[in-house]
């Protein structure tokens, strides 16, 4: 892609240049020069290529917090795994069975 940018924005260019050497040397002759397209088309390649880059770095940032965030997400699901096998002790040991018959009063 760069090759036929560089190829449209030179023939731009040389073709602007020639035309206002025969203008000199042909009065008659009433020149359409290219010199702004060149120079625009050079300006908005280089600018899509610095909002890729800034693009890229962004996600690349996002990418990398969603990746902290998951493993944080599985600490907190070993934390809930642990406090339910301790519950599930507790009740085997009959601590919460007897707190529920002394709460249910009905």
């Amino acid at each position: 892609m760069d090759v036929l940018v560089v190829l449209g924005t030179s023939v731009s260019y040389f073709y602007s240049v020639l035309v206002i050497f025969l203008n000199l040397y042909l009065p008659d002759y009433e020149p359409i020069v290219f010199f702004e397209t060149s120079s625009m088309l050079i300006t908005f390649i280089l600018l899509g290529k610095y909002l890729e880059y800034v693009a890229k770095g962004k996600t690349c940032d996002a990418i990398g917090k969603l990746i902290a965030l998951k493993v944080s997400i599985e600490k907190l699901d070993i934390k809930h795994a642990q406090k339910q096998t301790n519950q599930k002790k507790k009740a085997k040991d009959g601590h919460f069975a007897r707190n529920a018959r002394r709460t249910n009063n009905w």
